[in-house]
């Protein structure tokens, strides 16, 4: 590691697994660092149009990926750092296509995706950053729905929060469900700017035909103001498309599922399936479009995760298990195949909860002491709440056909969830979980 002055102001050049440069401001100069392709002054990039703004996706104790897209392949600046101070410059090579062939999608052209994930950070730790140059699409659910030409602003400076550690406070937002209704979503974009937290989990169903122009027009599109400010896990519904290449699993990637062993044999539980891990929490995502029930290696995936979580890892005291398709349901439709199986997994573990999408409208179920949500609020036609006869035994205790939030608050003892309508602002519903003891387990 080398050094020099610049402008009276020490320079430490960071070497790290990506182009990391450290800068320092002269007034004769501007802001300069170690580009791509030489020397570059920050002051004077010239502005750049990017289709889809910079978006935070699977937020760590140490860091966070933004991606972003161009129609162009050339290089961008990243400008990051602590909070109240830029310190580092990433310059970004040319970037990815992003994939359009599938047995599903078709599309005629299609963008370039950046993609940098920052790493070294401090766990719970605010950080700032922002692309020079770069101006991105305003939010406009009208032009959207109209299919107008976006106009310009400049992206600015934003700033996001890595994840805590296991024992720190933290809040999350869980919804689903925006599909291509950009004039309802923005109504729970607003709710989220209203109600922020530390992350966000979407359930799912995020376009209506999984096409990268969907996700890039509509989607990123509107949610901007969020997603810039609060990294997100996404989980994959049935609208997204499924196939050998497909965009959603190159814009919205997984932490993938790592294989178990089961009687001495490596089982990969395949695509679409794994970990969120935020503080003290573990969500364990799998595919409700592919089998679930019993005998799947999806399900034997799920035992033995959990099983491996609870007796190895006490340090994550919330257990939540999450995939699209609804398990239980009074609404349009619902997962019942597997749900007998599934729910004997859960019980076994004592999973906390079973976060699902899927139905546009928001319902909770109590079953053998575990919650299950359904959340598919997020700006979809909304789905009748009574379509469905009940099964006797079945508890559900609150429903609403309602846009809207669940808005969660974690501490080491409880979880105290809110869930907020869209439309008015309103309390929709409350609940708690507390901490249970899985040492006998």
């Amino acid at each position: 590691m080398n050094t020099k002055f610049i402008g009276g102001y020490l320079v430490w050049i960071l070497l790290t697994s990506l182009v990391f440069f450290a800068c320092s401001d002269s007034e004769e100069q501007g802001l300069r660092f170690e580009g791509c392709d030489g020397p570059v002054v920050i002051d004077e990039i010239a502005e750049r149009q990017y289709s889809m703004a910079p978006y935070l996706i699977n937020p760590t104790t140490e860091g966070v990926t933004i991606q972003w897209e161009s129609m162009d392949d050339a290089p961008s600046y990243l400008l990051w750092g602590p909070e109240g101070a830029y310190d580092t410059c990433t310059c970004v090579p040319p970037p990815i296509r992003i994939p359009l062939i599938s047995d599903e999608i078709l599309e005629e052209h299609d963008g370039w995706l950046y993609s940098v994930t920052l790493s070294g950070l401090k766990p719970y730790t605010r950080y700032q950053y922002t692309l020079p140059g770069a101006q991105v699409p305003i939010p406009d659910a009208i032009g959207v729905y109209l299919g107008e030409q976006p106009e310009w602003a400049d992206f600015g400076e934003q700033s996001f929060i890595t994840a805590p550690e296991p024992g720190q406070d933290f809040s999350m937002i869980i919804f689903g469900d925006n599909q291509p209704l950009a004039h309802t979503h923005e109504l729970v974009v607003n709710t989220m700017l209203l109600h922020p937290a530390d992350v966000v989990v979407h359930m799912g169903d995020i376009v209506h035909n999984g096409q990268a122009s969907q996700f890039r027009d509509v989607y990123v599109s509107m949610a901007s103001p969020v997603l810039r400010r609060m990294p997100h896990f996404h989980i994959a519904g049935n609208h997204e498309g499924h196939g050998d290449v497909i965009p959603f699993d190159t814009l919205f990637p997984m932490p993938p599922g790592e294989a178990v062993i089961i009687d001495g044999t490596p089982l990969d539980p395949g695509p679409r399936v794994g970990i969120f891990d935020y503080g003290d929490a573990r969500i364990f995502v799998l595919d409700s479009e592919r089998e679930m029930g019993e005998g799947s290696a999806q399900l034997a995936w799920l035992d033995a995760q959990l099983e491996n979580t609870v007796t190895e890892h006490p340090e994550f005291i919330w257990l939540f298990a999450s995939w699209h398709r609804p398990t239980f349901s009074w609404s349009t439709s619902l997962m019942d195949g597997p749900r007998d199986a599934l729910h004997e997994v859960l019980l076994r573990w004592k999973v906390d909860a079973v976060l699902n999408g899927h139905n546009h409208c928001y319902e909770r179920f109590i079953q053998d002491g575990i919650t299950y949500l359904v959340t598919g609020g997020g700006g979809a036609g909304l789905s009748a709440i009574d379509a469905i006869d009940p099964v006797p035994g079945e508890n559900r205790e609150g429903a609403a056909l309602a846009f809207h939030i669940v808005h969660g608050e974690f501490t080491s003892a409880k979880a105290s969830f809110r869930v907020i309508g869209a439309e008015d602002d309103a309390e929709i519903d409350t609940f708690e979980l507390l901490v249970q003891d899985r040492s006998d387990l």
